[in-house]
């Protein structure tokens, strides 16, 4: 299984054209995946997709796409023991907290990969490899 970062799950539903790429490559990503999230992914995505500068979805249409991807995916509970590995997570690897408990979820998913575009590609971080699937795109 693997994990799926916030950012990708924004591209997905995104309207902006100058993201067009990114967006053609996070919906060919996400359908039928072996996809984790966590709570927090999905307040980040509705918390963003609500916003006229990033998604601009009515807060209904960006409830209904978190329900899909909660039908669709495992949600990492987040706990305790969550919080306490995400800050040995930022001590350990300088990440922000926030991507710490990314991480923190991902590693009690038993994930194998994260997508994302906030980590070092290729990093191992914990037995989670970070893999950001628009490095083409942004080299281009």
């Amino acid at each position: 299984m693997d994990f799926v970062d916030t950012n990708l799950l924004l591209y997905a539903v995104g309207r902006d054209e100058r993201s067009a790429a990114k967006r053609e490559t996070a919906r060919q990503l996400l359908p039928g995946g072996d996809f984790a999230i966590s709570p927090q992914v999905l307040g980040e995505f509705f918390t963003n997709a609500i916003r006229p500068d990033k998604a601009a979805l009515s807060e209904e249409e960006a409830a209904l796409h978190c329900d899909i991807w909660r039908r669709n995916y495992f949600v990492s509970p987040l706990t305790g023991d969550s919080f306490d590995r995400a800050i040995k997570n930022r001590s350990r690897y300088q990440t922000s907290y926030w991507d710490s408990l990314i991480l923190a979820a991902a590693q009690e998913s038993h994930c194998q990969r994260i997508y994302t575009e906030d980590l070092h590609h290729g990093q191992d971080y914990g037995g989670v490899i970070a893999h950001n699937p628009f490095l083409k795109q942004e080299s281009s």
